[in-house]
């Protein structure tokens, strides 16, 4: 079984590189042809921006894309807010307009740039869509586990969240439920076909209790004997890992 950390990895190196793709400026992709935003930290340095632009280049899952700076960034912040009220400051970051090859090679791609030093967050009304249709059940954060834990580890786990007084619903997801999910997610990409069910970790979908700091439990949760990553999901459908 993979981590959940690799599952990009494979997928990026099972699907062969495509040329190179390219940068473009803003007006050479608008908002109607975007697949995904990636929103840089307060901060990045040029370095980090550099990163991010090999990424991009690099990647057989993108097809063009575009920076914006702060101030032009701030401009796509408010054209967004008009039409998403749920977007918050991140908006007003650096950040890249991406144009992915197909629609589902977005769970990929974002497992990529999560990996970059300088990123922030990302928006795409496509895994938007996709995430309502293909993991329904509302849920907040998704825990994985390592590979090589044990059953009674796993068992472990589970009680520790179940007596986390900061959660309010937990739910126990296999291998098999995770591949299903996946093929749903990257459909009509060719990441799609690439895993099989020991690919994939076990995990549980938690849903935060009122008033809770998420980011805050995340971080408790990673610390958890056990555990290989913690992702914020509500984050990423309502801003915008499986």
């Amino acid at each position: 079984m993979l981590a959940f950390s690799a599952i990009a990895v494979l997928a990026l190196n099972a699907s062969g590189l495509n040329a190179a793709a390219r940068e473009v400026a803003p007006r050479q992709l608008p908002t109607d042809m975007t697949t995904v935003r990636v929103f840089m930290t307060d901060g990045v340095t040029a370095a980090q921006l550099g990163y991010m632009r090999a990424l991009l280049v690099n990647s057989p899952r993108v097809a063009r894309f575009a920076y914006l700076d702060e101030r032009q960034a701030l401009e796509d912040y408010r054209h967004m807010r008009s039409r998403h009220r749920a977007i918050g400051p991140s908006g007003v970051r650096p950040l890249f307009r991406v144009r992915l090859n197909h629609d589902g090679d977005v769970f990929g791609f974002i497992s990529e740039v999560q990996t970059i030093d300088g990123f922030s967050d990302v928006y795409s009304e496509v895994l938007n869509s996709r995430a309502q249709h293909c993991r329904p059940e509302a849920a907040d954060l998704e825990v994985f586990i390592a590979v090589g834990t044990t059953p009674d580890q796993v068992a472990s786990i589970g009680a520790s969240l179940r007596a986390d007084s900061s959660i309010a619903v937990i739910r126990s997801i296999s291998p098999a439920h995770a591949l299903r999910t996946y093929k749903c997610l990257t459909r009509g990409s060719p990441d799609s076909s690439i895993l099989s069910r020991g690919d994939l970790p076990a995990s549980f979908r938690i849903v935060v209790a009122s008033h809770q700091d998420f980011a805050a439990l995340a971080e408790r949760l990673r610390a958890l004997p056990g555990v290989d990553a913690v992702t914020q999901l509500r984050a990423m459908t309502a801003r915008v890992s499986i």
